[in-house]
């Protein structure tokens, strides 16, 4: 007799958390806005694929609290776009700004900085402190 009330207490478990289960797995999820950097990189550029990767580094540090994407056409609610545009990528000297928009924004340009090297060629290690101090004067909404 135990053994069949427990064999039924079993089989009323299974079948009521499978019922919740159920009830879960149809409900609708809850829907968040996006809270992402959706960067966009220059075209043209010798360094541009380490420009890239040096902006995407300094941005995670900027805004830890955001994902990055590098796919303009998957902005979002609450996505910000960012645009790094090089002005010039020449063997001493390197200069860029930045371009923003939130969604339903006007576009916004940043400064032009400029990094120029006398006694040295610039190099990708010069990237990342170059492109924080583009960030840091562009005051990117961000954070």
């Amino acid at each position: 007799m135990a053994r069949k009330i427990l064999g039924l207490a079993v089989f009323a478990s299974l079948q009521i958390g499978l019922i919740q289960g159920t009830v879960a797995m149809s409900s609708t999820p809850e829907i968040t806005p996006s809270n992402r950097i959706i960067l966009s990189c220059p075209d043209q550029t010798p360094n541009r694929q380490k420009l890239c990767d040096a902006m995407e580094q300094v941005l995670k540090e900027a805004a830890p609290n955001r994902s990055i994407l590098l796919d303009p056409d998957a902005i979002g609610e609450n996505d910000i776009l960012i645009a790094l545009r090089v002005a010039a990528d020449e063997k001493h000297s390197l200069k860029a700004y930045t371009e923003w928009q939130k969604t339903g924004g006007e576009l916004t340009r940043g400064p032009e900085v400029e990094m120029a090297v006398m006694d040295a060629i610039v190099s990708p290690q010069m990237f990342n402190r170059f492109l924080a101090d583009l960030v840091r004067v562009s005051e990117l909404p961000i954070d």
